[in-house]
């Protein structure tokens, strides 16, 4: 974690104070899991060794979205993380456009599913036992069904509790989607 030790804590280069987080805690950001929960599994083991060296409370361990698609095991980090509790750190969940689409898909919007399957979704519906190819050769309407009633009720309620932003101290993390220069009271 030693990477974060090499940024400047004084003032910035416009005079201002540098931005600090929320006193005395401890943000761990996490950012495009993509179905790799083997990866997920060792950069959380570092973070709980990191914890345990050095304790601060609160602690958070926030997830910038896109925790699915694209790896092989969406499934799995979506049950992973839906149980994961640490006694000394808070996670806090962010929703990813991977999360939003497939959302969208299960949600009403079936005409975008072969869309989805393309942008990573494939491996993602292949995670939870179904075959893309199939989904894709299936009208839309059925294909979605399908999915929906192979996903969990728990990894659909999970996912649909996802924040869009989380502030700490003067950070505000966020998956994507920031417009410089633009005041954040006014974007959406």
């Amino acid at each position: 974690m030693g990477f974060f030790s090499s940024f400047p804590r004084g003032p910035s280069r416009e005079g201002r104070p540098a931005p600090r987080g929320k006193s005395g805690a401890r943000a761990y950001a996490v950012g495009d899991i993509h179905g790799c929960l083997d990866l997920l599994d060792r950069l959380l083991g570092k973070i709980e060794q990191d914890i345990a060296a050095r304790p601060a409370k609160p602690t958070y361990i926030i997830f910038l979205g896109d925790l699915v698609d694209r790896g092989p095991a969406s499934a799995g980090v979506v049950e992973r993380l839906m149980n994961y509790r640490l006694a000394n750190a808070t996670p806090i969940f962010l929703a990813g456009n991977h999360e939003e689409v497939f959302m969208r898909v299960l949600g009403g919007e079936p005409e975008i599913l072969v869309d989805w399957l393309k942008f990573g979704g494939a491996e993602g519906v292949q995670s939870y036992g179904m075959d893309p190819v199939a989904l894709q050769r299936m009208e839309p309407e059925a294909a979605a069904r399908l999915v929906k009633s192979k996903v969990p009720q728990s990894h659909l309620d999970f996912i649909e509790g996802f924040a869009d932003t989380f502030r700490f101290g003067d950070y505000l993390f966020v998956h994507a989607g920031i417009r410089p220069g633009v005041e954040l009271a006014q974007q959406d």
